[in-house]
């Protein structure tokens, strides 16, 4: 583990992931409502409770937050030789 550590951060992400063929104008509802829904004040207070952190982004930053992660974590898989366990 302290071979990768310098490459740990303790940010997480969820999200709501759609078929690639998906409209752009459902998607941009989609999440235009996840975000009304997650100002929601009792949302708020039960996101908080659990102890999260809500960032609202828009379907094309949470791509980027994605490809971003993927890149850093593929590269810690490879350089650490990690292999999956079939």
């Amino acid at each position: 583990w302290r071979d990768v550590q310098h490459w740990t951060d303790d940010r997480g992400w969820f999200g709501v992931f759609l078929p690639a063929n998906t409209p752009k104008d459902i998607v941009n509802k989609l999440a235009g409502e996840i975000s009304r829904i997650m100002r929601l004040p009792d949302v708020q207070m039960r996101v908080n409770d659990i102890g999260l952190q809500p960032v609202e982004s828009t379907p094309e930053g949470f791509a980027a937050t994605m490809r971003s992660d993927f890149a850093v974590w593929g590269r810690v898989v490879k350089e650490a030789n990690i292999k999956l366990d079939n």
